[in-house]
C-alpha cells in the first residue's frame, strides 16, 4: 500500500513539474528524430531541423539545475549518434521578456555556453560541431504571455555538414542585429563565451 501512494505521489509531482515549464521531456529518440527524420524535405522558406529543449536554470543564472542533466544527457547521446554525426549543431539560447533586454540578451547567449559545455565535457563531441547563440528575448513562442517560463528554453538546430549551412541558418534571412553569437566553427579560432 505505501509503495502504492508513494508511486502515485511522484506521479503527480513528475506531471507538476512537467506542466509547470510547458514541455516534456525529451527522450534520445525524440530528439533524433526532430533533428533528423528519416523523410526530411530541404530547408525551404525558413524551414529547418530544430527541437526546443526545456532546460533548467537556476533564476537568473547560467547554473544548470541538476533536473536538466537527464535532458542533456538524452541531447548529448543523440549528438554522438551515428544518425546525426553528419550535423553540426547551434545551441540557440532564448529568455522571457522579465527584466532588461540587454541582460536577457547575454543571459541567453551565457547559457547556450552553458549546455555547450556540459556537452563538450560528457560527450564526444568535436567543438567545431558546435556553435552558440543568444536571442535573448527576441523570439518568444506564440500565444504565451512575455513572463512564461516556457520562454526560457534552448533550442538546438542541426546543419548538415555537408553544405555551408546557410540556408539552415537560424539567420536566414532574418534580422540577425539583437543575436549574439558566441563561437562559430569557421571563426578562425576565436572561441569567447565557451571555455575551451
Amino acid at each position: 500500500m505505501k509503495i502504492t501512494i508513494r508511486a502515485a505521489i511522484l506521479s503527480i509531482l513528475l506531471l507538476l513539474n512537467f506542466s509547470a515549464y510547458g514541455e516534456r521531456f525529451q527522450s534520445f529518440n525524440d530528439i533524433a528524430e526532430q533533428l533528423n527524420p528519416l523523410e526530411f524535405v530541404a530547408n525551404h522558406g525558413g524551414v529547418r531541423r530544430s527541437v526546443n529543449l526545456n532546460i533548467l536554470f537556476e533564476t537568473n543564472s547560467t547554473k544548470l539545475l541538476s533536473e536538466a542533466n537527464n535532458q542533456l544527457d538524452a541531447l548529448g547521446k543523440a549528438m554522438t549518434s551515428d544518425r546525426l554525426r553528419g550535423f553540426r549543431f547551434q545551441l540557440i539560447g532564448h529568455t522571457d521578456a522579465v527584466g532588461p533586454a540587454a541582460y536577457n540578451l547575454r543571459l541567453s547567449v551565457q547559457r547556450a555556453d552553458a549546455v555547450a559545455n556540459y556537452l563538450l565535457d560528457h560527450f564526444d563531441i568535436e567543438k567545431s560541431r558546435i556553435e552558440t547563440i543568444g536571442k535573448g528575448e527576441t523570439d518568444l513562442l506564440a500565444k504565451q504571455p512575455p513572463n512564461s517560463k516556457v520562454h526560457r528554453r534552448v533550442e538546438i538546430v542541426a546543419i548538415s555538414l555537408t553544405n555551408d549551412g546557410a540556408e539552415d541558418s537560424p539567420n536566414n534571412g532574418g534580422d540577425s542585429t539583437q543575436d549574439i553569437k558566441s563561437h562559430s566553427s569557421s571563426d578562425g579560432g576565436n572561441r569567447k563565451g565557451i571555455r575551451w
